[in-house]
């Protein structure tokens, strides 16, 4: 326990980390910088949860008993994190210590398959001939008892938000308008940048259908995904983020790019990456 309560053991590996001068201690047989380097780089996003499960050294092997009294869980997870994050102008050195205290006691792991990682894939679109950007949003879902896929949870983005509210209340079908065999639906619906203001109280505008029925009609065509960023609600009481960092040095691949503490389900948690 004694090891976890020396955070400033914990804060000089970082201030080391993000000169890079820990790659001294690399546990790498006699080989260049270049070499050395990509194998420090965290490669894909299924090697970043193996390392933070401290299931994968540098090597990507089992972490074995020299490993682990050269790089205790602490001081590995602390190599995870973007340095800007931590010398950065918004300093996160304290809650990122936090974090790390809460996981190594807690033994707190990120489940490789959990519904509760949602990736953001910022992809570029064409909608009708004119390049654009959206944001898909997809987590994964578990099919029967052995098989997993990653499935669109939401789409958002500005040429889906077309749909406008009147908060005037100027706009309704009139209580009358069945005596009049529904005549004035046809102007009602030619309005078609207010057209939920004709629907039931309790409707709310579905950019994924939009989405889905823009794709199916050939209005928007999908052209490349640009960009992942995987959001991570899986350490109780706390929230990450998850970039890829292409950039030279030992602190590059997919690293920590935020994180706060937070207590909130999936569907809030959703809500609240997309206001980001």
């Amino acid at each position: 326990m004694a090891r976890f309560v020396n955070i400033s053991v914990l804060v000089v590996f970082l201030i080391l980390f993000a000169t890079e001068a820990y790659s001294q201690n690399l546990i790498i047989p006699e080989q260049d910088s270049l070499q050395d380097q990509f194998i420090a780089r965290i490669k894909q996003f299924n090697e970043f949860v193996d390392r933070f499960n401290y299931e994968a050294d540098f090597n990507d092997e089992i972490p074995d008993s020299s490993f682990k009294a050269l790089y205790p869980r602490e001081r590995y997870l602390a190599h995870l994190f973007d340095r800007n994050l931590i010398t950065g102008e918004d300093n996160l050195l304290p809650p990122v210590n936090k974090f790390i205290n809460d996981v190594c006691i807690g033994e707190h792991f990120i489940y490789k398959y959990s519904p509760k990682i949602i990736a953001a894939a910022r992809t570029r679109i064409l909608y009708e001939d004119l390049e654009g950007y959206i944001t898909i949003y997809l987590n994964q879902e578990i099919v029967g008892n052995d098989m997993v896929k990653w499935v669109i949870l939401d789409v958002q983005g500005e040429v889906l938000d077309f749909m406008q509210s009147d908060t005037s209340h100027i706009r309704f079908i009139s209580p009358s308008s069945n005596e009049t065999n529904f005549i004035n639906m046809r102007r009602a619906l030619a309005d078609s940048l207010h057209l939920q203001d004709y629907a039931h109280g309790n409707y709310t505008y579905d950019q994924l259908s939009v989405f889905f029925y823009c794709i199916y009609k050939g209005i928007i065509k999908v052209r490349q995904v640009e960009k992942i960023t995987y959001h991570i609600n899986d350490i109780p009481g706390w929230c990450l983020s998850v970039e890829e960092f292409n950039r030279s040095g030992y602190n590059s691949g997919w690293l920590i790019s935020d994180i706060y503490e937070c207590e909130l389900e999936l569907p809030e948690f959703l809500e609240y990456i997309k206001m980001e």
